[in-house]
């Protein structure tokens, strides 16, 4: 690249590290680099990376590239799929078309991982759009219940860390969100929870002083963790659904794990993260 750190060219040609400090003192007395902090040099001009390479020979660079390959793959041993176009280019400037390919096929498959990422975001930020203009404000009775309805929640999710299933405690604390959903939804179709810094919000209205501090700090704590930034549940929501959101809250997220999907896969479609 256009900056390097003498580190990483240790590291190339380890054979002879003598020689790098060298080369890296000829090169700065002659002002081809310039020190840019501590062990890390950048070209004078842009172009003299280029004029220096094309004077070193062919085998020379292929002996270069399978070095430098080879110190890629030491660094980023537990994570190489996050290298793997920087792979294929070393390798094949290497001549090595073999484990060129190979890293050939990560990168692509990577790629198709991004892409697919990319896609996924794209449609729930659609759907997240499509929700908002869907969303009506609460009257001031079901306003009333709001609140309520925050602090089972929190409840619930304690309860279900405490008790064992089918436990009355856990089974009440179920039944009570699933009854105060059912009085909301005799106005509205769908109730939206989420939150922005300290604060929560129902159908976009903020939860103020009709709310304990502690649940709204509890509940934002625990959609935080989660990285979830809204919740929104639907008229049919049933009580099997929300004690499996509820179970979600209260375990441990598994590293990767996308909770809309776990919730699909357990037969959860009421209820969208």
């Amino acid at each position: 690249g256009e900056n390097f750190q003498l580190d990483l060219l240790r590291r190339i040609d380890s054979e002879d590290r003598g020689y790098v400090m060298d080369l890296i003192e000829t090169a700065k007395k002659l002002s081809l680099i310039y020190e840019k902090g501590k062990d890390e040099f950048a070209f004078a001009a842009g172009n003299m990376r280029d004029i220096l390479f094309k004077m070193v020979g062919k085998e020379r660079k292929k002996l270069f590239y399978a070095h430098l390959a080879q110190t890629i793959e030491n660094l980023y041993a537990d994570k190489l799929s996050s290298v793997a176009g920087e792979l294929y280019h070393a390798f094949k400037n290497a001549e090595d078309d073999k484990r060129a390919q190979q890293y050939a096929k990560i990168s692509r498959e990577e790629e198709a991982i991004l892409q697919a990422q990319k896609t996924q975001y794209a449609q729930t930020l659609l759907k997240e759009a499509e929700l908002e203009k869907l969303l009506i404000p609460l009257s001031k009775d079901a306003w009333v219940i709001a609140p309520e309805l925050i602090r089972s929640i929190y409840i619930a999710t304690v309860n279900h860390l405490l008790y064992p299933p089918q436990n009355r405690m856990r089974v009440q604390s179920i039944e009570d969100i699933h009854n105060k959903l059912t009085s909301i939804f005799s106005e509205v179709d769908l109730l939206n929870i989420a939150f922005t810094g300290n604060s929560l919000f129902i159908n976009k209205k903020r939860i103020g002083k009709e709310l304990s501090s502690f649940f709204t700090d509890s509940v934002i704590n625990i959609l935080d963790n989660l990285n979830i930034e809204s919740i929104t549940f639907f008229r049919a929501v049933g009580v099997e659904e929300l004690d499996t959101l509820i179970e979600v809250f209260s375990r441990p997220q598994e590293q990767g794990e996308n909770l809309m999907q776990s919730l699909q896969d357990r037969g959860v479609t009421h209820i969208q993260i």
